[in-house]
């Protein structure tokens, strides 16, 4: 099981994306907000992290009333915001302005200074097994899955790892993306994972993603027996990033 007092769980987001992002299917700030809002409102009250930091790449502010309502439920949120490199973001790919949120969520996090786990999550989603993933998940331990069977991509949506780890050798992996020439964040990841020497573990679980793909507009809900197909396969390793290439 995780150590909740050393643990965070870090929501990305960018409520009000730059013009000429490719592949954006959510575009409106308003829908985007709101979107964000409930993946708080589910991280508040339906997960075991007392720890959450969502940073904002749009420098959208926080609502007064949700920090207040965090404060209500006794957990810690901090909302973080700068303006993140929009030309670059256009230019380069979504995955590049992700990069740039963590960066900055681990330069300017109180939270995340004291933290020894580092558990990321796509903003406007929601993970429906995440309590299960807390109680089996070892802390010091390497949580990836590829995006398919031996794939040679990361699902950059939802991992988890040591802080310390990513500082040393993914914090600077969005650098490389380049949407137009097909190589994304989830390129990034893989090639940082064959050069860190450190492999996934395997759980007997697969992330229950829900919530609204950015990219392609479709909405996630894996049906019953897929998910637990997928599942089985988790435990014996076959959804860990592959390896050698």
């Amino acid at each position: 099981m995780l150590d909740k007092n050393k643990t965070v769980l870090v929501v990305t987001g960018c409520i009000a994306p730059p013009q000429g992002v490719a592949e954006l299917a959510v575009a409106d700030a308003e829908a985007r907000r709101q979107q964000y809002l409930d993946s708080l409102g589910w991280a508040l009250h339906e997960t075991p992290f007392t720890k959450i930091v969502y940073c904002d790449n749009s420098d959208a502010s926080a609502p007064a009333e949700l920090l207040a309502h965090a404060q209500a439920t006794g957990k810690k949120l901090e909302w973080l915001h700068f303006a993140g490199d929009a030309a670059r973001t256009a230019a380069q790919g979504k995955g590049y302005g992700e990069g740039e949120i963590l960066a900055y969520a681990l330069a300017h996090s109180a939270l995340l200074a004291d933290a020894e786990m580092l558990c990321k999550l796509t903003g406007r989603l929601t993970v429906a097994n995440i309590g299960r993933f807390f109680r089996l998940a070892k802390p010091g331990r390497l949580y990836f899955w590829g995006n398919g069977l031996n794939s040679v991509a990361v699902d950059t949506r939802f991992y988890a790892m040591p802080k310390a780890l990513y500082e040393a050798q993914f914090r600077d992996a969005y650098r490389t993306v380049n949407d137009r020439e097909n190589h994304w964040l989830e390129h990034g990841f893989y090639d940082a994972y064959r050069r860190c020497g450190v492999r996934c573990a395997a759980l007997p679980l697969y992330p229950d993603l829900r919530g609204q793909s950015g990219s392609m507009g479709v909405r996630y809900a894996l049906p019953r027996p897929v998910l637990w197909g997928k599942a089985a396969a988790s435990a014996l390793g076959l959804y860990r990033p592959k390896e050698t290439v």
